[in-house]
């Protein structure tokens, strides 16, 4: 479980860092505000995660400086279970960020806190709407300060209200929707309901994209974390791959290959256009295609896939 809490921790990390557009958006639906798209988003202590996924950020505080107005801060902590104590990490990030901008007023430091907010990806009915965490000082007659964190649980919403409320980039995590159902029972039944669901996410990052709520590199990279959490979550359960329950994934990354293609030869991004090829390639052979149409579609050399082939091999025992 710590192995899977890693992946999506890393995968949301790496969803913060999409388009201006794209977090902004996101930053606006999750906190109710209203900044403009041009606004300059400010990356507070991080580092810059790849598509895949092998640096992280830091912690999740993001800074949102209007071209006109002040700027606000936002600190996003994502939570798998019910560990109410997240609190304490939340109240321990925020603090940190405090400390290096602390302000003397009237002779007292003063310190201001990041807005925060936790999203739940499960949740059961005993998950809270708000964690709170109380501060009391010992042997002193003062009100406890309360430092209250709001929660929201990511699987009460549909995929179209997230997609509706500009949320859309939470969509690869909504993957968890159908997790519980699908460990009872590894059916033919639920490989239907989650080709049904990766459908509509995938339709629904789509339709984000054409609105231009995210970038067409956004929805590249969107598609591309939908893959890898499949993976780790679902990709070992032989029936789903019999069912070719990702199938329908990788012929889209085929098509996002195409397009980089073809635009590639007229920005002559050749670098690129090899980087692409080879992920489809490793996310085609994840998904039992056969080398021959792999080749075909990719247009990698047959040492290339080997290698790619061996690489995946070696991983899958590693990991076993």
């Amino acid at each position: 479980m710590q192995h899977i809490n890693q992946i999506f921790d890393k995968v949301f990390k790496r969803i913060l860092t999409l388009s201006h557009v794209a977090v902004i958006n996101f930053i606006n639906a999750l906190y109710n505000k209203q900044f403009p798209l041009d606004s300059k988003i400010i990356y507070n202590q991080t580092e810059y995660v790849s598509d895949n996924l092998k640096r992280t950020l830091a912690d999740t505080i993001i800074t949102l400086l209007p071209p006109f107005g002040s700027a606000e801060k936002f600190h996003v902590e994502i939570q798998i279970d019910n560990d109410n104590t997240i609190v304490i990490r939340v109240f321990q990030y925020g603090l940190a960020e405090a400390l290096k901008h602390k302000a003397v007023r009237g002779g007292r430091i003063v310190l201001t806190l990041p807005q925060p907010k936790i999203i739940f990806l499960e949740h059961t009915k005993n998950t809270p709407d708000e964690v709170t965490l109380e501060l009391n000082v010992e042997g002193h007659a003062l009100p406890a300060f309360e430092y209250k964190v709001p929660a929201i649980k990511l699987l009460t919403y549909s995929v179209d209200e997230l997609a509706k409320r500009h949320m859309v980039i939470l969509l690869p995590l909504y993957l968890l929707k159908l997790r519980r159902e699908i460990i009872k029972q590894p059916t033919k039944e639920n490989a239907g309901k989650l080709r049904e669901l990766i459908e509509a996410i995938m339709n629904a990052i789509d339709a984000a994209s054409a609105a231009r709520d995210i970038t067409k590199e956004d929805a590249r990279v969107l598609r591309q974390l939908l893959i890898t959490l499949y993976d780790h979550l679902y990709g070992d359960i032989q029936l789903f791959k019999e069912e070719a329950v990702n199938k329908m994934m990788t012929d889209r990354l085929v098509l996002d290959l195409d397009i980089a293609e073809r635009r590639g030869e007229r920005r002559g991004e050749r670098r690129g256009k090899k980087r692409l090829r080879n992920e489809v390639a490793l996310e085609m052979l994840k998904a039992g295609e056969s080398l021959d149409k792999i080749l075909l579609f990719t247009h990698i050399s047959t040492e290339r896939l080997q290698a790619l082939q061996d690489s995946l091999a070696k991983s899958e025992s590693t990991f076993n």
